[in-house]
């Protein structure tokens, strides 16, 4: 990588994994596999509309914007407010 540090890290979420990517290499961000957090939505919410609604916002190559504003939505009508 030519002395280059990467700029994002992607990993299964592991504690040994997350503790050295913010030991190491500080800066990159950390960011989950798309597998596990699927796996995590299917166990946490049971309602397939709201699971369905989640993975849009998740996949539907948003702007920071539109996700900000679809996530607040999100959150209010699904009464997540005190997650």
């Amino acid at each position: 990588m030519k002395k280059k540090k990467p700029i994002s890290v992607i990993t299964d979420g592991d504690d040994a994994m997350r503790n050295a990517v913010s030991n190491l290499i500080p800066e990159a961000r950390h960011r989950l596999y798309a597998w596990h957090i699927g796996k995590n939505v299917c166990q946490h919410l049971k309602d397939v509309d709201t699971q369905n609604d989640f993975f849009h916002l998740i996949f539907a190559g948003l702007t920071i914007p539109e996700w900000e504003l679809r996530w607040h939505y999100f959150v209010t009508m699904n009464g997540l407010e005190n997650n």
